[in-house]
C-alpha cells in the first residue's frame, strides 16, 4: 500500500491518494481536520470496493473539485500499481470470497460427486488447564514435563 499527501484545491482541507495492493485499486481521501467528529471529517473517501478504480486517470477524474494530483505523484501512483505482484492463488481465494460471489476452494476445483457442495473445514481445539494457563490443541501431545 502506497500514501501520498497532495494539496487540497479548498483551504484547510487534506487529500491522501495511493495504491491500495490487497484491494487492487487506487483510492483517495479528503478529511476536513478542523471537524472533530471523524466520521463527519471524511468529506471523500474512494477506492474502497475491490478493482474500484483501475487507472490513474479514472483516479484524477473523481478527483476533480478536491485537488490536482501533480505529475510527480502520478508518476509514483502508476508505477505501485505496475510493481505490485500478482496475487497468489490463495490471495484471489479469498478476495472473491469477500468481494465476490461464492468461489470453490483453491484446493476444490470442484464440489462433490452429486452437486452437492462440500460442508466447510471447522478447525478442532481442545482446551486444557494447565497450571493456571490453558493449552490449544491436541491433548495427545501434551507432555507432563
Amino acid at each position: 500500500m502506497s500514501r501520498y499527501r497532495l494539496s487540497a484545491q479548498q483551504p484547510g482541507l487534506t487529500v491522501t491518494v495511493g495504491w491500495d495492493h490487497p484491494l487492487c485499486t487506487l483510492f483517495a481521501q479528503v478529511f476536513a481536520p478542523a471537524i472533530e467528529d471523524d466520521e463527519a471529517a471524511c468529506l471523500l473517501w474512494i477506492g474502497t470496493a475491490l478493482r474500484e478504480i483501475p487507472t490513474v486517470a479514472a483516479l484524477q477524474a473523481q478527483l476533480a473539485g478536491w485537488a490536482t494530483i501533480p505529475p510527480a505523484i502520478l508518476d509514483c501512483l502508476t508505477h505501485d500499481q505496475q510493481a505490485a505482484t500478482p496475487p497468489t492463488p490463495l490471495q484471489q481465494w479469498v478476495l472473491q470470497r469477500l468481494h465476490g460471489p461464492g468461489a470453490p476452494r483453491p484446493d476444490r476445483a470442484e464440489p462433490r460427486a452429486g452437486g452437492a457442495p462440500r460442508a466447510p473445514l471447522r478447525l478442532q481445539t481442545t482446551t486444557i488447564a494447565h497450571m493456571g494457563g490453558f493449552f490449544y490443541g491436541d491433548p495427545t501431545a501434551y507432555d507432563p514435563l
